[in-house]
């Protein structure tokens, strides 16, 4: 909606607590408000001495409210200033072009992520296709040779998920390139909700095979069926999913290895009304 805010938090701990800093962005702050609004799912990674900040925006003179296109902004610290790349801070959107596979999507590109691998760029996107088929919510890449783009569109999705995925988050480990991703309705893992984590040796194609469960639902961590049954009775209980599903995976590493994941919440746990952030600690092997 029209009041969307990306926010900065900082905390002295990875497991926090966290506080409030200020406002990276919203909408009367992008660069063409007749265009775009509602930023929101920020991607945040380090490359080339650079901070990169990746969002969505929507486009509220499209004919459909929720035609959405991937931003960029960079900085040389945390704390700002931000500036927009490119003319207009737009990176990725869907292919004007309807034998492209992006566009036939229903709408526009969203949920990226990003990866430099070797010495290209990589902005990985979700995109929605026409038919609705169950593996119409893909995840592509756009490509670039500079951190700046320009950016060029894959020519076919890059994942084999026979169902609905969504909020990948890219990173490299020990030569290899990996995607974190919901498996939203379960079809892919067989357990509703779960993160999958899909392993590439080149960062343009993962497979079902090369996969594995990352994550499962916030319940498999935390409480009893009793205590479960309990908080959804709860007054105002904020519930999106009463699987309680992690949404938004974001990994953060420690001493170059994973060592933290923060993902939404689909439920919160402390029977509050909003919806929460919760951290997991990561033991890589």
């Amino acid at each position: 909606g029209p009041n969307t805010e990306i926010a900065h938090y900082v905390g002295e701990r990875p497991e926090g607590p966290f506080s409030y800093v200020g406002t990276v962005l919203k909408s009367d702050m992008l660069p063409d408000t007749s265009t775009m609004k509602a930023p929101h799912n920020p991607r945040l990674e380090y490359v080339d001495g650079k901070y990169i900040f990746l969002y969505i925006c929507q486009d509220p003179s499209s004919k459909d409210r929720l035609r959405q296109r991937i931003g960029m902004m960079v900085s040389d610290d945390l704390n700002g200033p931000w500036r927009f790349v490119g003319k207009d801070g737009i990176m990725v959107a869907a292919s004007a072009d309807t034998t492209h596979w992006t566009g036939k999507d229903v709408m526009g590109v969203c949920n990226p992520a990003f990866l430099k691998v070797k010495d290209k760029y990589y902005i990985y996107f979700s995109c929605i296709v026409k038919p609705h088929a169950q593996a119409s919510h893909s995840y592509g890449y756009a490509v670039a040779d500079n951190l700046e783009g320009p950016y060029t569109l894959s020519d076919a999705p890059c994942i084999d998920n026979i169902s609905y995925i969504e909020d990948a988050q890219a990173f490299e480990m020990d030569g290899k390139y990996y995607l974190l991703t919901t498996d939203n309705f379960g079809r892919n893992t067989g357990a509703y909700g779960n993160l999958i984590f899909w392993e590439s040796a080149d960062g343009r194609q993962f497979r079902t095979k090369d996969a594995s469960i990352a994550l499962g639902i916030l319940f498999d961590y935390w409480g009893t069926d009793e205590e479960r049954k309990a908080l959804m009775k709860t007054p105002g209980v904020f519930v999106r999913s009463e699987s309680g599903k992690v949404e938004r995976p974001a990994i953060l590493k420690v001493n170059g290895k994973p060592a933290y994941l923060y993902g939404a919440g689909g439920v919160n746990l402390e029977g509050g009304d909003v919806s929460k952030s919760y951290v997991f600690k990561i033991d890589w092997k």
